[in-house]
């Protein structure tokens, strides 16, 4: 799949932006009060049988996660309905029973692409840079961490001095100006890691990557220093299908224990700031945000079209749902489509 730029995709995000200073008044993740106002996000059926709706999709923990509710009278099977992923009948799991009343959720092991139209979701009035991976949400003020649910809630935060960067994987990484902290899922202090100089990181398993304007840095857990690459002009690290710099004026590939691959290099990214990839994406997506104003969207290394932004920002990440970040976090859909039909040939319409 890729995305295309065209005059009308340009004004549906501007419409969908739009709505951000009523999100901001809104209670966090407020799903029935303004999703209901955004054209096309979630279509509720109802006939003279039953009426149900989706509050939200999410990816969590490997799994496409659909939280619905079954608003009644009658009690479904779900073994006699069928959820598409765009357009693609899948396996499921859940209750056996849908209660009137009851919400429920819907698990599907699968990874998630990227569509063609991407409208606001919800926002986070928070400022800084935040990180999507695992199964949480992470933002960094100057001088906190916070930890997000899926579900929008706070599970926990933490007081750090001056954060510049977070990502996670087996632990939770954040980089400051004196060294790298390990975290483990609660927030909790594994371990200090006395390194300096860098300016952003990322991770996966037991590796830690790092930049800084002259070097692109593998470490593992423990700080030692597995591989280092001299760059022109380091700006930022991401992990997806493979390990992105962004050095200069293109992007250069690694694998995960830091082999060069491989170079992307296009004009377009003479004005890139930061980047962002998730391996959980069914293709090699790369986002790319530049300074004026877009998200640059590459696929196996070619440019597949931009994402307009309406807003500044300072940061994009991908996971499951395009995060930008400003003076708030606000969640794009990725425009991957969810289709639910029950028993009774009624369908509802959500998005990833």
């Amino acid at each position: 799949m890729g995305l295309s730029v065209t005059a009308t995709y340009g004004i549906i995000f501007t419409a969908s932006l739009l709505l951000f200073g009523v999100l901001l008044n809104s209670l966090l993740y407020a799903y029935d009060n303004f999703q209901n106002g955004l054209n096309n996000k979630i279509d509720i059926i109802e006939n003279e049988k039953n009426l149900i709706s989706i509050k939200r999709v999410v990816y969590n923990d490997g799994n496409v996660e659909i939280i619905a509710l079954n608003e009644g009278p009658k009690t479904l099977e779900t073994e006699k309905m069928t959820i598409l992923l765009n357009g693609t009948p899948v396996n499921f799991s859940s209750e056996n029973y849908w209660y009137p009343g009851e919400v429920m959720e819907f698990f599907i092991n699968s990874s998630y692409s990227l569509g063609s139209v991407h409208d606001v979701q919800f926002s986070i009035p928070i400022e800084g840079i935040a990180s999507s991976e695992s199964d949480k949400i992470y933002s960094i003020n100057r001088t906190a961490l916070f930890a997000y649910y899926y579900n929008g809630t706070l599970a926990w935060e933490r007081s750090i001095d001056g954060p510049r960067d977070v990502s996670s994987s087996s632990l939770v990484y954040v980089l400051n100006g004196t060294g790298i902290l390990e975290l483990d899922e609660n927030g909790q202090l594994v371990r200090f890691l006395s390194v300096t100089n860098l300016t952003s990181l990322g991770s996966r398993g037991p590796y830690i990557y790092a930049v800084n304007s002259s070097n692109f840095i593998v470490m593992n857990n423990t700080g030692e220093v597995i591989k280092k690459v001299n760059l022109t002009d380091g700006k930022d690290v991401a992990v997806g299908k493979e390990v992105y710099v962004l050095d200069g004026e293109e992007v250069k590939l690694f694998d995960y224990y830091g082999n060069y691959e491989g170079t992307i290099a296009d004009s377009r990214l003479n004005y890139g700031v930061k980047i962002s990839a998730d391996s959980n994406a069914q293709g090699d997506y790369l986002l790319v945000l530049t300074n004026y104003g877009s998200i640059l969207v590459y696929d196996h290394g070619t440019y597949k079209g931009s994402i307009p932004l309406s807003v500044e920002a300072t940061n994009v990440d991908l996971y499951g749902k395009i995060y930008i970040c400003g003076s708030t976090m606000i969640a794009l859909d990725s425009g991957y489509r969810v289709k639910m039909v029950d028993e009774y040939g009624n369908e509802i319409y959500g998005f990833l």
